[in-house]
């Protein structure tokens, strides 16, 4: 099941990250789980280069991405996710063969 079913079958969404306070908060998650990043909100798979919000298509409000993202490697970058490493965000395959890619839900 993708991360999107999932947060839709708990009433939730993929977790969209408004401003900075929110990116702090989601590192927390990250280091408390101890895994190296996240899939968060957002994708350009409509438009390159436009980023919208899965839920609402409506453009990105916040964004923090890392120097030289989102740089669309192969052409099949249209997702978010956000690195521990640098607690930026960076654009990534929706679907990378062989890897599980953690996500958060958001529920209001």
């Amino acid at each position: 099941m993708a991360a999107l079913d999932v947060c839709r079958s708990i009433c939730g969404y993929l977790v969209e990250v408004d401003d900075n306070a929110e990116m702090a908060f989601l590192k927390t998650i990250i280091d408390t789980e101890k895994i190296n990043g996240t899939l968060i909100a957002g994708t350009d798979k409509a438009k390159e280069g436009t980023w919208v919000y899965q839920r609402t298509g409506k453009t990105l409000t916040f964004t923090a991405w890392q120097s030289g993202e989102p740089n669309n490697v192969g052409g099949e970058e249209h997702c978010m996710n956000m690195l521990k490493e640098r607690s930026l965000m960076y654009d990534v395959a929706c679907q990378l063969a062989g890897w599980k890619l953690n996500f958060v839900c958001e529920v209001k």
